[in-house]
C-alpha cells in the first residue's frame, strides 16, 4: 500500500477527528502533490498518547496535524458545511502550509507553535483577496467602520496573525453561508464580473457590521 492508499486508510482511525474532511482533501490535486513530498521514515515525537508511540511515520505526522488543524477551524468557525470544504481547499494552497504538513514535530507537543501556524494558513488567502478589494470605495468605507485595514498586518508577526483570523472568524461567523465567493483568488476574476465579487464582500462586512457588538459578547461568555 502506498502512502497516499495508507492515509486515505487512516482517515477513519479513532485517532482522526475529522475523518470525512480529510478524506475529501486528499482527493485534491494540490493535496496529491503534496502527499507525494512526504519522505519515507520516521521521526521522534514527545508525546505518546496522541498516537501510542513516540516513533511516527512521516505520513502519520503529515496527516495527524492535518487533522488537528481542520478540527481547531471545525471548533471556531460556523460556517455551511459546503462552503468549509472549499474554504479547506484553498486553505491547502497556502504558503504557509508546509510549516504545519512537513514538521517534524506533533501538535500536540507544542500546540501554541502551530496555533500561530494555523492563524496564517486559515487568514493569507481570505487577506489577500480582501487586500485587492480594499481598494474598491464600497468596501473600503465598510472596512473603515471596522476600523480594519488589510495593508497594516503582516502574517508572519504572531499577534498580526491572530487578529487578523479572529477578524475572519467574527466576519464568518456572523454570516455562516453565502461566503465562497469571499475565496476566489481576485486574479482569476474577469474585470466585468469584478462588481459581483465587490457587492459578495459588502454584503458579508455590512452582516459583520450590524451583528459585531452582539458577536463580541457571545464570545466573551
Amino acid at each position: 500500500m502506498n502512502k497516499y492508499e495508507q492515509l486515505r486508510s487512516m482517515c477513519s482511525s479513532s485517532k482522526i477527528l475529522c475523518g470525512t474532511d480529510l478524506y475529501n482533501l486528499l482527493e485534491e490535486d494540490y493535496m496529491k502533490e503534496l502527499v507525494s513530498k512526504i519522505k519515507d521514515g520516521t521521526v521522534t515525537v514527545k508525546s505518546k498518547m496522541a498516537l501510542g508511540t513516540n516513533k511516527v511515520e512521516k505520513y502519520q505526522l503529515f496527516l495527524h496535524n492535518l487533522d488537528r488543524f481542520v478540527y481547531y477551524l471545525r471548533d471556531r468557525l460556523y460556517i455551511n458545511p459546503t462552503e468549509f470544504r472549499i474554504y479547506l481547499g484553498y486553505l491547502i494552497e497556502s504558503n504557509y502550509i508546509d510549516k504545519l504538513l512537513f514538521t517534524k514535530e506533533l501538535f500536540e507537543d507544542d500546540s501554541f507553535k502551530f496555533e500561530v501556524y494555523f492563524w496564517q494558513i486559515a487568514s493569507e488567502r481570505l487577506l489577500g483577496v480582501l487586500g485587492v478589494m480594499a481598494m474598491l470605495d464600497p468596501v473600503k468605507e465598510r472596512l473603515e467602520k471596522l476600523e480594519f485595514n488589510p495593508k497594516d498586518y503582516n502574517l508572519k508577526k504572531k499577534d498580526d496573525a491572530r487578529e487578523v483570523f479572529e477578524f475572519f472568524r467574527g466576519m464568518i461567523n456572523c454570516r455562516h453561508d453565502n461566503l465562497f465567493n469571499l475565496f476566489i483568488d481576485n486574479k482569476t476574476i474577469e474585470p466585468e464580473k469584478i462588481d459581483f465579487f465587490m457587492w459578495a464582500w459588502c454584503h458579508v462586512l455590512d452582516e459583520y457590521i450590524k451583528k459585531r457588538e452582539h458577536y463580541k459578547k457571545f464570545i466573551e461568555i
